[in-house]
């Protein structure tokens, strides 16, 4: 996810998606209802002019949005991370944001300068510069903070979380390793999953009920993972963990349970692929949806302008996407977050 901007962590997913990175499958009963039915299934991408576009689970080439969100008139939405949950509401990290530590909660089909139905912020919510968000099963709030000076954090709130609320645990400290945290991804079962690239760039795994200083039950880190500066992450059903590099442009895939200095199994990168700029990864009914920015690592060339690349589920090596959302009538305009759900 960018950080040179004050606008820019993936991943809810409802039928027919399946989509890991955080899997939602419930939410709590006080979780905000939808504005108005709409078709379940839709992509989320989070642009550095203050909207949400909205697409079809198809989309495909120079397709327009379905809607876009740009939030209150004063600010637009400010998004720095994106997570959808199982009724459809939109989660919305500013750790970008001149307007304070917060995350927005947006009904579900807002948009326009629609407010945010909830809003969670203040002191007793221990945010600091919240930077991107994710969902579990039960429709708890996972949201990784950047924090300065590499002091990071993840904060997990209640489901329904609104205002000045405290946090049901929090991970940080030294024995966490949590220093500079950038993507987060949580399985069926409630591991976490937190791309990190303080000290040097790697994954920790954090047991499903870990709080306080925790050490992390495993760490994939080294030059053999080749991890880079990793800004997206995603799981899938069967254990399988996606990352992307925002360093060397790469996505790589680690087999379930992969820890220490371990190679991928797979990796897309090369040519063909048009990553450029890739700043964040879900995955979409096992397809592998990636943005990409050019311009935030000033890549001149007249093929690299923004969009949204789609991955076959077995792509690898230099392959091409199966299909690309860009041109003029998507208004993408350097996208940086993602996620999927319900329209």
């Amino acid at each position: 996810m960018r950080r040179d901007t004050l606008t820019c962590s993936l991943y809810i997913a409802t039928v027919p998606f399946v989509v890991a990175g955080a899997v939602a499958t419930r939410v709590h009963p006080t979780a905000v209802a939808p504005a108005h039915p709409a078709p379940s299934g839709a992509l989320y991408v989070a642009n550095a002019n203050n909207t949400v576009t909205v697409y079809a689970a198809t989309a495909a080439g120079n397709a327009a949005p379905l809607r876009t969100l740009r939030g209150p008139a004063r600010f637009g939405v400010d998004a720095s991370g994106l997570a959808v949950d199982a009724v459809g509401n939109l989660y919305v990290a500013h750790g970008l944001s001149p307007y304070g530590n917060r995350v927005d909660v947006y009904a579900g089909g807002a948009q326009g300068s629609a407010a945010p139905a909830r809003i969670i912020t203040g002191k007793r919510t221990r945010l600091d510069t919240p930077f991107t968000v994710a969902i579990d099963a039960r429709g708890a709030l996972y949201v990784a903070n950047e924090g300065t000076g590499q002091t990071g954090s993840i904060t997990v709130y209640a489901p329904g979380a609104h205002g000045d609320s405290a946090p049901l645990r929090r991970i940080a400290g030294p024995h966490s390793m949590v220093q500079t945290p950038q993507a987060l991804a949580v399985d069926a079962r409630g591991t976490l999953y937190v791309a990190d690239y303080g000290d040097g760039s790697r994954v920790l795994v954090f047991a499903p009920t870990a709080r306080g200083d925790a050490r992390p039950i495993r760490v994939i880190a080294g030059d053999r993972t080749g991890l880079n500066n990793p800004s997206g992450l995603a799981i899938d059903a069967t254990g399988y963990l996606y990352t992307l590099s925002s360093g060397t442009q790469r996505a790589a895939v680690f087999a379930p349970g992969a820890r220490g200095n371990v190679a991928p199994v797979r990796t897309i990168a090369g040519p063909r692929t048009r990553l450029a700029g890739a700043d964040a990864l879900i995955l979409v009914a096992g397809n592998v949806v990636v943005a990409n920015d050019p311009r935030a690592q000033n890549i001149k060339d007249a093929h690299a302008t923004d969009y949204i690349g789609v991955f076959a589920p077995t792509a690898r090596g230099n392959s091409a996407p199966v299909r690309t959302i860009g041109g003029p009538a998507t208004r993408l305009y350097r996208p940086s977050a993602l996620a999927a759900g319900g329209a």
